[in-house]
């Protein structure tokens, strides 16, 4: 913006007591919302500063003014997230926009809110939507001009935000015309999104408004006082002021804590025949069939909920013995009786969790939208990829107000999601953002659409949405395959699963959505304030920094209610849970991404884990790793252990802890000794070339290329020739062990998750199981 010379006032110490917390608030607001905060404060800076240099003044008011727009354009981002993923197509604009065409001479037709343009080899389908419109980026060059209109123009005012709406409008429109020519000529897909396009793009609307959009010599800021007193109407404008911030903020970051119920769960078998939870997870079965499987799932859970199958037909004296039902991934149709009990069932308290997946896979879509259409929601016949390279789509909750069924993720990597039609009401748990939806294809397998094409959505989409209905709630999720039981702990799937069902396993105390009113409430109030604040004569700037001080305040006291009220539930009953350390191991599970080099995977080798009733987890340091696992696996350590690190390992061995550490003479960079040293033990990394190592009865278990000798502790495997290579140590009540051939439980011994075992593999299975069962039961004993 351009700030002509605008003067300052004499500026008391009023000012500079207002702004100090504003100072000291503004570092701690998480990102974005901190950059507005600061852009004022080093306008603040200027301003005191422009005795010293005039050309302070305007830089300061430049930075206010920025600041402020910032602020503004980022507390209307959730509306804009809602509006996208509720209203994404803009039918109204075809009409226009073929118009346009039809006048630059294109050959193109239109049909069903959508145009056609006919090229030499083919013909492309194009629809309005807000993301290929680049409403995003329009919205916020419309907020920045008209704040600059409301405080700059003084004449005329409401023609020019007129002209400012209209010219935006009729920009939005010439622009998408250009982006399709340049896409028809260069049929180049990322034209619709590339930021650098985007940008430049825009570069000729910022023009005509500097342009044509005049701007006057005024005070922005004009404090004459030097008392501190404050006047009855400040007080009752900051008053005001505070009340309707925190009605905002409430309508944001408010969740009904609801009445817990007693966790009586059911999971219906009898309309799916996908993903099972009737056959055991263990130690016999593989193959593809075992991995898309839901029985860890259904084990999990009885850890922390009473969980029952259903077989039957489900009627409403069924459903009134539970306070959760489950739905994933149906095969078959259910009844409208069926249905109808469903909607009883929530609206008088009961919780629902629909689980899904992409593409109308096995028809699970469309048997599952028979119920979930009664609740204003749709799974859509998509699949959902990463927008940049078009692979699986990784998730993290925002810093500010996670929704609580999310509030525990770091980080969710998707399989392959759907995305949901949501009506307004809904409470968007997850709204993927730079992802782009391809169409199902029912001549591919599975329904997995094979390219990119001119008329799909990008940008952001709702995968798991909750919504109340009466006194129940629904939890509707679009991604089956990450609770199946080759993904069930890796991390981000069980914090999600224990998120939904506590979250479900509520009857609100308001059997309405009440954040509406409450947003409603704080916009009318905060509209009053300010009017009557132009009206009275008081300064502006006392609203905004009475915004600023409550802001932060009350967002930080709502996300702190929210952690508290939906914190995690404990297990009733006990399970023995195995730890995969990741503060100074370097090895590779499926947290981010999906694939990585063979010798670095070790997805098996954690998912074989279940198979013993085991529950795996990774964790990112090793004092949590410490604290939570009865077994902890460090594997092919780089990363050097501090004193602290080392007395802390000392201690949970000494009280009864168990460690295995793996490692190998491909670990050039080791720091394992660093640790074995305090047991009397090393690893000396001289490797064993094509040894054997063999069980007691002296049968074959595999060869072993990357081990090296260990020395101290007690061996408990040799190789051929008599060299250690798993031996182990009893500290205290504890025991430390260790095994120096890892890559025989990494992806190239091991296979993957999906492999029918060979018979050397088949050994080394038995091997890890017995090692981790020997492990949980006292290594050596």
């Amino acid at each position: 913006i351009s700030v002509r010379k605008m003067h300052i006032g004499q500026i008391d110490n009023k000012y500079y007591f207002i702004c100090l917390p504003i100072m000291i608030c503004s570092l701690f607001i998480p990102f974005p919302y901190n950059i507005g905060f600061l852009f004022i404060l080093i306008g603040i800076l200027a301003i005191a500063l422009r005795d010293y240099l005039k050309l302070f003044s305007g830089i300061g008011i430049g930075f206010v003014v920025s600041g402020f727009i910032l602020i503004i354009q980022t507390a209307v981002l959730p509306l804009f997230f809602k509006f996208s993923i509720v209203y994404r197509h803009l039918d109204f604009l075809t009409p226009f926009i073929f118009l346009l065409l039809k006048i630059l001479g294109l050959k193109c037709t239109w049909h069903q809110n959508s145009f056609f343009i006919q090229s030499v080899e083919e013909v492309f389908k194009f629809t309005p939507l807000v993301e290929n419109l680049a409403v995003n980026l329009s919205l916020n060059l419309f907020l920045g001009t008209l704040i600059i209109v409301l405080l700059f123009v003084r004449h005329h005012r409401c023609k020019w935000i007129v002209f400012v709406i209209t010219t935006s409008i009729v920009y939005l429109l010439i622009r998408f015309v250009g982006i399709i020519i340049l896409y028809l000529d260069f049929q180049f897909i990322d034209v619709f999104w590339n930021p650098w396009v985007c940008i430049l793009s825009f570069v000729p609307l910022i023009f005509i408004f500097v342009k044509y959009v005049p701007l006057v010599n005024e005070d922005l800021i004009n404090f004459h006082r030097t008392t501190l007193l404050v006047t009855t109407k400040e007080c009752f404008t900051i008053a005001g002021t505070i009340v309707s911030i925190f009605l905002l903020i409430s309508s944001w970051g408010f969740h009904d804590p609801g009445m817990m119920k007693k966790g009586r769960i059911v999971i219906d078998e009898r309309h799916s025949n996908w993903e099972w939870t009737t056959q055991e997870y263990d130690t016999r079965w593989f193959g593809e069939k075992s991995g898309y499987n839901y029985y860890c799932l259904w084990n999990y859970l009885n850890y922390y909920y009473n969980v029952e199958r259903n077989f039957e037909p489900l009627t409403f004296q069924l459903l009134d013995n539970f306070d959760v039902l489950i739905i994933k991934t149906p095969t078959s149709a259910f009844s409208d009786e069926e249905i109808t009990h469903i909607q009883e069932f929530v609206k008088k308290g009961g919780g629902l969790f629909l689980i899904g997946d992409h593409t109308n896979v096995f028809g699970t879509s469309t048997h599952i939208n028979l119920v979930a259409k009664h609740f204003g929601l749709r799974f859509n016949y998509d699949a959902t990829y990463d927008l940049s390279n078009g692979g699986l789509s990784v998730y993290m909750p925002p810093s500010l107000f996670p929704h609580p069924i999310v509030q525990n993720i770091n980080t969710f990597l998707f399989g392959t999601s759907c995305s949901l039609e949501v009506p307004w009401q809904t409470e968007d748990v997850i709204i993927g953002y730079g992802l782009k939806s391809l169409e199902h294809d029912y001549s591919k397998r599975n329904f997995f659409p094979e390219k990119d094409y001119a008329s799909m959505s990008f940008g952001l989409f709702n995968q798991l949405a909750a919504i109340k209905y009466g006194k129940g709630r629904v939890v509707a999720f679009t991604d089956s395959t990450v609770f199946s039981n080759f993904w069930m702990f890796v991390p981000g799937k069980p914090e999600l699963l224990l998120g939904s069902v506590n979250w479900l396993n509520r009857q609100n105390y308001i059997p309405y959505n009440i954040n509406h009113i409450l947003f409603i409430a704080g916009f009318f109030i905060l509209a009053l304030i300010i009017l009557l604040s132009l009206k009275n004569g008081i300064g502006f700037h006392l609203v905004l920094f009475s915004c600023f001080l409550t802001f932060p305040i009350v967002s930080f006291f709502f996300q702190f209610l929210n952690t508290k009220i939906y914190s995690a539930p404990h297990p009733h009953t006990k399970y023995i849970q195995i730890c995969f350390e990741m503060e100074h191991s370097d090895f590779f599970l499926p947290i981010t991404e999906l694939v990585s080099k063979s010798e670095r995977n070790y997805h098996t080798f954690y998912v074989w884990i279940q198979r013993l009733k085991y529950v795996p987890m990774a964790l990112p340091k090793l004092q949590q790793s410490l604290k939570e696992g009865d077994v902890v696996v460090i594997i092919n350590p780089i990363n050097h252990f501090t004193a602290k690190d080392k007395k802390q390992i000392i201690d949970y061995i000494t009280h009864g802890g168990k460690i295995l550490l793996l490692d190998s003479s491909l670990n050039k960079n080791s720091s394992a000794n660093e640790i074995l040293q305090e047991f009397d033990m090393n690893i000396d990394y001289m490797p064993l070339a094509n040894s054997v190592f063999s069980d007691n009865s002296g049968q074959k278990i595999s060869n072993s290329q990357y081990a090296v000798t260990i020395k101290g502790g007690t061996p408990l495997l040799l190789t051929d020739d008599g060299k250690p290579i798993l031996s182990t140590v009893k500290k205290g009540k504890g025991i430390f062990t260790v095994m120096t051939d890892s890559l025989l439980f990494s992806e190239i011994g091991l296979g993957t998750t999906s492999t029918i075992p060979t018979p050397e593999q088949k050994k080394l299975y038995e091997f890890e199981f017995w090692l981790l069962n020997k492990l949980v039961d006292n290594l050596g004993n």
